[in-house]
């Protein structure tokens, strides 16, 4: 089953590459700068909040290992863990 999804997958892909359209059309001629797409608005909004979710999870992670080490207990850590994951 799953070579058989896979083969789908890939033929999915090749109709849309091979297809007309998609070899006849071009982009439009626009200035290029070293950054990229990364000069758009809403990437450095989701690169932005990426980041600050990222750090709040690290930020529990660090205040886990704390914790579980403030009370001498080490499994607390990972019933901590095992909490956040649900």
């Amino acid at each position: 089953a799953l070579l058989v999804i896979n083969a789908i997958g890939v033929l999915g892909a090749l109709s849309v590459v091979l297809s007309e359209p998609s070899r006849t059309w071009r982009s439009a001629p626009r200035e290029a700068h070293w950054l990229g797409a990364l000069r758009s608005p809403g990437l450095l909004a989701l690169l932005g909040a990426f980041f600050f979710v990222g750090l709040a999870l690290g930020s529990i992670t660090v205040a886990g290992v704390a914790y579980a080490d403030d009370h001498g207990r080490e499994s607390v850590y990972g019933w901590l863990m095992a909490a956040l994951g649900l």
